[in-house]
């Protein structure tokens, strides 16, 4: 009778996936009746879609995602503040894909670690050196109007170029604001394949905590 149960409950598993995106994939039943999945193609999918990105080669990225589309992440910002930050976090990306999965519905979850740049470290350390260029060219001033608006407050024109330039120093050499964190990336069968649900987990690893 347990045998039996097994057996339905697997057929009813695959019937809520539809038999039709499973057609080619193996899925063998373990002693415990659980489906399990090879992990070869969820794999070599993130693998794929991780080295697209460092590449940036986003076409072949958007290709590993469920649904097609992309993640918004290709357009260099035209801030040059944003775009020199931008520059920087693609560089340091880096990524881990750890070994098994686990299913959560008809969704695949692997657990991948990623380099990126992190946001509140990125701001703190940019904010530190805005204040230290503020005070030299405060020090270096042959007069007020030189740094003050008629108001008291710092003119803006001095603003962005300190803050441009701390933006620059530290995309050159970002390595003291980069963090690792592991994240699950979920995947699901589409036209056949499995492929990654881009949401916000993987977003927000993929900005530092910038987005998603």
């Amino acid at each position: 009778m347990k045998h039996t149960d097994r057996l339905l409950a697997l057929m009813f598993f695959l019937l809520a996936l539809g038999t039709g995106a499973l057609a080619g994939l193996a899925i063998r039943t373990a002693k415990t009746g659980a489906p399990v999945i090879p992990d070869d193609e969820p794999t070599a999918r993130l693998e794929q879609f991780f080295d697209a990105l460092k590449r940036r080669d986003w076409p072949a990225a958007s290709d590993c995602l469920a649904g097609g589309g992309s993640l918004g992440l290709e357009a260099t910002p035209e801030d040059p503040v944003a775009a020199a930050l931008w520059e920087a976090e693609r560089a340091v990306w880096d990524f881990e894909i750890l070994p098994g999965n686990t299913l959560k519905g008809a969704q695949l979850c692997k657990a991948v670690r990623v380099r990126c740049l992190d946001a509140a470290a990125l701001s703190e350390t940019i904010g530190a050196l805005v204040e230290a260029k503020l005070a030299a060219a405060v020090e270096a001033a042959d007069t007020e109007e030189a740094i003050y608006t008629a108001e008291g407050a710092y003119r803006p024109e001095l603003l962005e170029r300190v803050l441009l330039e701390a933006a620059t120093e530290v995309a050159a050499d970002p390595a003291g604001c980069t963090s690792v964190r592991e994240i699950p990336v979920r995947l699901e069968l589409d036209r056949g394949q499995w492929r990654i649900v881009a949401d916000k987990a993987l977003l927000g690893a993929l900005t530092g905590g910038a987005a998603g």
